[in-house]
């Protein structure tokens, strides 16, 4: 019954899905297209003495003056929702698919000429637009034996790692030593067992102000799943894809636009990050006058509680990351973005990688990394200018680098000069959101940025997340290189700085109902604004699904006012949300997001989130095959219905003769190469829940499925 029911939610998931999709060419039409990406064997082509395995992208032209063949895929590759199928990605074992052109001794040219001859019966020709490399059978022996000598990075990544876990050594032992003494140094923070307390703590009986925030906790947690999940889905089909169609045809779906205009959730962070702030530092300022002294400490405890985590994951990903994996895929892509880290590793040092060449990106998650924590600070004033820290209450304040890091500086300046003047803080706030929202549509008009929604397409290699720009001399991991208003708008400041005041204006308004003593539930209008507050989330989705048909409105003054209007709204919208649910309006979701477990999970979020992409990118750039994209991946029904471990004999997920079956594939007439499996097809053992499914996305989707499956 279980898998009937599985069976059935999946079967009107995928209908309702393919509502959506269009068939832009048919079956026997698209089999005679060459596969977009195609990897021959790498273990088994650098195994041999004479092996040379070589990676790179074409460019294609007619072989003739007139190709059908080639005119086909030029006319598919003007949809917007298609990938450009003129530039094709291969990676070749040379020396046995074109053991006739050993004489030459240029590789690049040996790779051309290789493409060449299987392009040849296509009516094609392809030329090189880029090598990623051309490794010999030699140099991966060389590799493997005798590895390069630590460079002084390296080492030094080495010695910081050694003194953190000798701090953590010294800290514990320092602890366990003097027990509860309140006494204790600094050296306790560096405590596993001192941590541990905090990381499992849940102060529930601290301030009441305070504890109304605990919700924010929850929707935090949830929202960081959502773009962890994204960025694993991206890391997926960044690669060389197997199924690129099921991309061109999902890509048409209404609600992918969650995950295409998955940037806009960022927003929703920036307002809390600033809105927790601005509270915090109101709070403080009922006991103290506010200062403009009190900004060089804010800026200095705030790095130095994020630097450590982010500096170490971005000097993991800057030196020892490219030792970590290999496989065709891996030095073109982790290797690539390695290398990124390493040259601009002082500007995370400094805050300031989304400004100093924003078009090369080093972890998709440092531009707007999000990371939120209970802690427990106040600040008490001795003389004019000294202060101290002081356990009195607790506190609920947000961290992320790059972006927010720089909001933060204007928006501690900014609480702590309307400190000064509440009465008319909420008026300024108003104005200068709305400010920075027409200085944002004015900039976007100027300049021809856009929303991300009118790049979000597989034309511009935007696959789930836009991670593959597949212009004809571009890297293929690109992260929207080249597009401006990705570099100078998304990861720009200003680009976020109505949502920075949008957070510090309900800061304000919360603030100023708990001094005043108003009671929204008590308000008169409270049925309608309970009502507005049940339908805020539903709002929030609604307008980023909007992106769907307000992309078809390309004038550039409707683009520009778009811009200015897009990010502000939704900040608005979670704002209020955030103000019903932490001033009585109580819900379901209020109650779910309040649940004492999620304030671990919360304090954990940075480290998860930092580690998370150079996990994935291990796990997916390490393949020796192009990677299936699909809805229903076998092994994760294999997880689901058994919750067991795959073995391969168990299960052999066969691309295995895709070439061959595929008409416009890479195997057959140059030596045979096979996809995924020399030996030939293999014989799939699965459970027949998992076979209906995966017959039932085939079907649906017509994705390419050339998988053989059979029941022992």
């Amino acid at each position: 019954m279980a898998r009937r029911g599985l069976t059935a939610l999946l079967l009107l998931l995928l209908a309702a899905s393919a509502s959506a999709l269009a068939r832009d060419v048919t079956d026997a039409e698209y089999a005679r297209f060459p596969r977009l990406y195609h990897l021959d064997d790498y273990s088994a082509c650098l195994a041999r003495e004479d092996g040379l395995y070589c990676l790179g992208s074409f460019n294609l032209a007619p072989l003739a003056d007139h190709s059908p063949l080639y005119s086909m895929l030029e006319e598919y590759s003007l949809e917007a929702h298609h990938f450009n199928r003129t530039q094709l990605h291969r990676g070749y074992c040379v020396s046995s698919r074109c053991a006739a052109l050993a004489a030459e001794r240029n590789v690049s040219r040996r790779f051309e000429r290789c493409a060449a001859q299987w392009a040849r019966r296509l009516g094609l020709r392809p030329s090189l637009a880029r090598l990623h490399y051309c490794r010999s059978h030699a140099q991966e022996v060389a590799r493997a034996h005798s590895p390069d000598p630590l460079d002084i990075p390296q080492r030094l990544f080495l010695y910081v790692l050694a003194a953190i876990l000798a701090l953590n050594v010294l800290g514990t032992t320092y602890d366990v030593i003097t027990h509860d003494n309140p006494k204790k140094n600094w050296l306790s923070s560096w405590s596993l067992r001192s941590n541990w307390r905090r990381l499992t703590a849940t102060h529930e009986d601290g301030d009441p102000r305070l504890s109304a925030l605990t919700p924010v906790q929850g929707v935090r947690v949830l929202l960081m799943v959502l773009i962890m999940a994204t960025h694993s889905g991206c890391i997926q089909v960044m690669l060389y894809l197997y199924n690129p169609r099921w991309i061109e045809q999902v890509s048409r779906h209404p609600v992918l636009m969650l995950f295409l205009n998955g940037t806009s959730i960022v927003q929703i962070f920036v307002m809390l990050s600033n809105f927790l702030l601005g509270y915090n530092l109101l709070l403080y300022t009922k006991d103290h006058k506010p200062s403009f002294s009190l900004l060089p400490y804010i800026i200095i405890k705030r790095i130095a509680r994020i630097s450590p985590v982010y500096l170490l994951v971005v000097g993991y990903a800057a030196t020892w990351w490219p030792r970590s994996g290999a496989g065709p895929m891996w030095s073109a892509f982790a290797g690539a973005e390695s290398a990124i880290c390493r040259r601009k590793f002082w500007t995370h040092v400094f805050y300031i990688n989304n400004l100093v060449d924003p078009d090369d990106i080093c972890l998709v998650q440092t531009w707007s990394v999000t990371h939120s924590f209970f802690t427990v600070t106040v600040w008490r004033i001795y003389g004019k200018d000294k202060w101290q820290l002081l356990h009195i209450g607790l506190v609920y304040e947000c961290r992320f680098p790059a972006v927010d890091t720089q909001l933060h500086i204007v928006a501690g300046a900014l609480s702590l000069w309307l400190a000064r003047r509440r009465a008319l803080a909420l008026r300024r706030l108003l104005l200068l959101a709305a400010a920075a929202s027409a200085l944002t549509g004015l900039l976007a008009y100027v300049f021809h940025w856009q929303s991300i929604v009118y790049y979000a397409y597989p034309k511009y290699g935007l696959t789930f997340c836009s991670l593959q720009l597949q212009e004809k001399t571009r890297n293929l991991n690109t992260m929207y290189k080249g597009i401006r208003s990705f570099s100078w708008l998304y990861q720009a400041p200003w680009g976020s700085l109505a949502a920075c005041l949008i957070g510090l204006l309900a800061a304000f308004v919360h603030f100023e109902l708990q001094e005043s003593g108003v009671k929204v539930t008590s308000l008169k209008g409270v049925k309608w604004l309970r009502r507005l507050y049940s339908m805020t989330p539903l709002l929030v989705v609604a307008w980023i699904l909007a992106g769907n048909w307000l992309r078809g409105y390309d004038e550039p003054w409707f683009t520009a006012l778009y811009v200015a209007l897009e990010r502000p709204v939704l900040s608005l919208l979670a704002a209020g949300f955030l103000l019903g649910m932490i001033n009585g309006l109580e819900c379901w979701l209020q109650q779910l997001m309040s649940w004492r477990g999620w304030h671990a999970l919360g304090r954990m979020s940075l480290s998860v989130l930092m580690v998370h992409w150079c996990i994935n990118m291990n796990i997916a750039a390490s393949r020796l095959q192009p990677t299936t994209a699909s809805l229903l991946s076998v092994r994760d029904c294999m997880f689901l219905l058994t919750g067991g471990r795959l073995r391969g004999d168990e299960l052999l997920l066969v691309h295995g003769g895709g070439a061959a079956h595929h008409h416009g594939g890479d195997a057959g007439a140059e030596g045979g190469h096979r996809t995924a499996h020399p030996k030939g097809d293999q014989t799939v053992v699965a459970p027949a829940a998992c076979r209906e499914l995966s017959l039932l996305n085939c079907a649906i989707f017509k994705s390419e499925c050339n998988r053989s499956w059979t029941i022992r």
